[in-house]
């Protein structure tokens, strides 16, 4: 399932959308980053797993996970 709608809010709680694909532009609102530093991560292979592809996709529990492995 992919969700479809304006940018995520960065308040959102990604756990409660579970196995649903996100957008960049979702997690970069979640990240409060620009979608330029989340291709940038990608390929650095430091951010939070994504899809292959033009345009990649993010489960929002996966994006959780990394959020919470980053403030560790």
């Amino acid at each position: 399932m992919i969700v479809d709608r304006n940018p995520l809010d960065p308040y959102t709680d990604l756990r409660a959308l579970g196995a649903a694909y996100i957008t960049q532009d979702d997690v970069a609102s979640v990240c409060r980053v620009t979608p330029e530093t989340l291709k940038n991560w990608r390929h650095k292979g430091t951010g939070p797993p994504s899809t292959r592809g033009k345009m990649p996709l993010y489960r929002a529990s996966d994006v959780a996970d990394w959020l919470d492995a980053q403030i560790r």
